[in-house]
């Protein structure tokens, strides 16, 4: 399936979100990680507000997919679907160095 620019957009803005921080990084920087021109930027997204809705949205979608598919398993029983999906969640967000301070 190909990537839209949309999504290149987004895909592009999260890495740099998460290395720096949504205030700390700017429209250029996200646009040419993702290989567009500014005006692409505002064709699908009015502001950097907006565009950050849109990074939380995909966020979102993704974990909530992944709770459904683990909550779904009928292979385990129901309190290991649960202690799957902690402990699944868990280990990607320490795979990516977040943590709990």
């Amino acid at each position: 399936m190909e990537t839209t620019t949309r999504e290149k957009i987004i895909a592009s803005g999260i890495q740099a979100i998460i290395s720096k921080s949504y205030n700390a990084v700017g429209l250029n920087e996200i646009l040419a990680a993702a290989g567009v021109p500014k005006g692409s930027f505002y064709h699908f997204f009015k502001s950097k507000e907006d565009f950050g809705v849109a990074v939380v949205e995909h966020f979102a979608a993704k974990a909530a997919e992944h709770l459904r598919t683990v909550l779904r398993d009928a292979s385990r029983s129901p309190l290991a679907r649960l202690r799957h999906w902690f402990e699944s969640s868990r280990n990607h967000l320490a795979s990516h160095a977040f943590h709990r301070q």
